[in-house]
């Protein structure tokens, strides 16, 4: 699958790693729970591929989940039959694969209410040395859902990780994918990142803390609120290298561009390590995220967070006596407390004792759970039949571990139950939110013996120890609790939803509900670094999150942090001249007649080496003309707009409505050195009258400088 000799080997050392596990030794549990390998439910089990990833998701919307495989050669999909029998769907270019998939991950980039696939490729052809291209699949609804390539970018990238998150909150996915950091052609491939724009368009980021060049391989990624502060924050894992955690200052800076490389967590200690994959759970439920990290070369890891930014290394439990390519957290047992299974020759079930403590299912008593799939490369959780407990899907690679050996069917294990305990699965959909509400989290309480307790679950965009993107609905076990007593959800747009008294034993869907006159300010720019010019032109965008049916109504734009606004218009273009490094920061404020927010972007738009030679100062600097306040305001009927200019300059002064209609074209010529009174006698182009309110005006020069202000016509 791999690009060169330094890249498969990577490949190989792992699945002949995996081949050589040492076992791990068994405890005794008194919480057993029972698998069985079924073998009877179609191709799903039946195929023969070098099974390279996998995704659990409902491509149909039917209520059940289906299994979309990667092969080195071909991908598979099966549909859930919904009888607990699979389908496999054998139409569609999204089967032949662009290059050797590492990732499948689902999400409704679209808002359009149906899951779309993204597959990130390592090379295009098994032990190839040429880079593929990534693929974005659109998914069509109904009534065929079929998958539809859409042009992402043309980059060619060794990415054998990925995820989706809405890093800037604005109500959409964004794409990040991980580079190999291994040398093909002489060149060293690096990590993508796409900001996605309104109307799914996707926009490469590239002067962000994640994607400079570092070494070793980025094999896994997850974006995780790790801190509690309301973002999303990343955690690479990088084979054979330091891995790396990227706290995101939005929350404290407004600029969703902003990351710190955090040193000082604990995380980040391990030296180069052969891990390959990271897996996040609340595992002691503190309202804080754990993360188990496999590791094939060692003893496995396990840290506690404590709350604090900080991590503490447990090293007294089983959980961490093996060396693993996979650990999934999911509550096996339904008895409210997160369970761990950990795949490698010896693959166990480690049961939560509910008080942190974990013991190892025998295997005399777990059925067909511990007995080992060849070259295991990745499995998760998911609850294929809907009766409540989690089964597992795991992935196989071949026999013997490599590419000339015999591709194996992969297993699928059915969670037999064994007790009374009670559950509730929580489907979220995002409605001011990203619909797919990656990024939400998902907290329930119930209550067992007069004691209540709080369980944590977060909706994640990205893969799940290395390859395999699990159930996105969030599943609780409830142990003997009759009710829920509450549902809490935080959704990434900052609304946090509250339910009560809800039955168990079923799958809810929990819509985002948006308060009567919700507003959240937001925005982004096309551009916000300039290195080595003095001059940058700017398009800003609202994306403004608001209660659909209290719109935005007025927009009030500080573009160069000087404490005034400059302007008026929902998406206005500014240009920024300078002489000197500087940053300046924008801030948006937003009301909808109802409520009002703003939003300030710190250093959002970044100057670094600017020149001070004399060749660069010919440009008309923004101080050069000034735009005064019209006068008088509010007016009836005739107003005048001031304008002085200190050097000879082409513009046009146009006078717009508050949704950017164009009413009158007040001049549009060249403009001498001096002072100017310019009126406007509340007339449109065509010499009708302008009705009573609120409008704008726009001087914009033939340099790309471009001023507002705004009056108000009372007639």
């Amino acid at each position: 699958m791999n690009a060169k000799p330094d890249a498969r080997r990577i490949r190989l050392c792992i699945l002949i790693s995996i081949v050589w596990l040492i076992s791990v030794s068994h405890g005794s549990n008194t919480h057993a729970q029972s698998f069985t390998r079924v073998t009877d439910v179609g191709p799903i089990v039946t195929d023969q591929i070098l099974s390279t990833g996998a995704a659990w998701n409902d491509i149909n919307g039917d209520g059940f989940l289906d299994m979309f495989a990667l092969g080195e050669t071909q991908n598979l999909l099966y549909v859930n039959d919904g009888d607990g029998t699979f389908t496999a769907q054998t139409s569609g270019n999204f089967l032949t694969p662009e290059g050797v998939g590492n990732a499948a991950l689902w999400a409704d980039y679209n808002n359009d209410g149906f899951q779309d696939l993204f597959i990130s490729n390592f090379v295009t052809m098994a032990g190839g040395t040429q880079l593929a291209s990534n693929a974005l699949f659109r998914n069509s609804g109904p009534p065929d859902y079929t998958l539809e390539m859409v042009n992402i970018g043309p980059e060619l990238n060794a990415s054998p990780s990925a995820s989706w998150v809405d890093y800037d909150q604005d109500g959409d996915v964004d794409l990040f994918s991980a580079g190999a950091r291994v040398e093909v052609g002489g060149e060293a491939t690096g990590d993508l990142f796409y900001r996605q724009d309104a109307g799914g368009v996707f926009t490469r980021i590239e002067f962000l803390p994640f994607t400079a060049l570092r070494p070793g391989v980025g094999t896994h990624d997850t974006w995780v609120d790790y801190d509690g502060d309301g973002d999303q924050d990343l955690f690479v894992v990088i084979w054979s290298s330091t891995n790396k955690l990227y706290k995101s200052l939005l929350e404290e800076s407004g600029n969703p561009n902003r990351f710190d490389v955090v040193t000082t967590s604990g995380l980040t200690t391990d030296g180069a390590v052969s891990d390959i994959g990271s897996s996040w759970g609340d595992y002691d439920d503190d309202g804080d995220f754990d993360v188990f990290i496999p590791i094939l070369s060692s003893s496995d890891r396990l840290y506690r967070n404590d709350g604090d930014g900080t991590f503490t290394r447990i090293t007294s439990t089983p959980v961490t006596s093996g060396r693993s390519v996979m650990g999934v957290w999911g509550d096996a047992d339904n008895d409210g407390d997160l369970d761990l299974y950990t795949g490698s020759r010896s693959p166990v079930l480690y049961v939560n004792d509910g008080n942190g403590g974990f013991e190892a299912v025998p295997a005399s008593e777990d059925g067909d759970l511990s007995l080992p799939p060849p070259a295991l490369q990745g499995g998760n959780w998911g609850d294929y039949d809907n009766d409540g407990d989690l089964d597992l899907f795991l992935l196989t690679y071949a026999i013997p571990a490599n590419r000339d050996g015999s591709p194996q069917p992969n297993h699928l294990l059915r969670n037999d139950g064994g007790t009374a305990n009670h559950w509730i699965t929580i489907q979220c959909v995002g409605a001011l939110s990203n619909r797919s509400a990656i990024g939400a989290r998902v907290s329930v309480k119930r209550t067992v013996n007069g004691i209540p307790k709080w369980q944590h679950r977060m909706i994640s965009g990205g893969t799940t120890s290395f390859v395999f993107h699990g159930d996105n609905r969030a599943h609780f076990g409830l142990g003997e609790a009759s009710v829920v007593d509450s549902i809490r959800i935080a959704w990434p747009s900052g609304i946090e939803q509250v339910a009560v008294n809800e039955d168990v034993d079923q799958i809810l869907t929990i819509v985002e509900e948006i308060p009567d006159g919700f507003s959240r300010a937001n925005f982004y720019a096309d551009q916000t670094a300039a290195s080595g010019q003095s001059s940058l032109t700017v398009q800003f965008t609202d994306a403004s999150l608001v209660d659909p049916n209290n719109q935005v109504v007025s927009w009030e734009w500080d573009l160069d942090g000087d404490g005034s606004n400059d302007a008026f218009i929902q998406n206005p273009t500014w240009t920024y001249s300078v002489s000197e490094d500087i940053a300046f920061s924008v801030r948006l404020t937003i009301s909808n007649g109802v409520t009002s927010s703003t939003l300030l972007r710190e250093e959002y738009i970044t100057f670094e080496g600017v020149s001070t030679g004399a060749d660069e100062q010919d440009a008309v600097l923004p101080q050069e003309i000034k735009l005064g306040q019209n006068y008088p305001n509010p007016f009836n009927p005739t107003t005048k707009i001031p304008i002085s200019v200190r050097s000879t300059v082409d513009v046009q002064l146009n006078i717009y409505d508050v949704l950017g209609k164009r009413e009158r074209r007040l001049f549009s010529g060249t403009l001498l050195p001096g002072t100017y009174s310019l009126s406007w006698d509340s007339t449109r182009d065509d010499g009708s009258h302008v009705a009573s309110g609120m409008y704008l005006y726009e001087l914009a020069t033939s340099r790309g400088v471009k001023m507002y202000g705004r009056l108000m016509l009372v007639r």
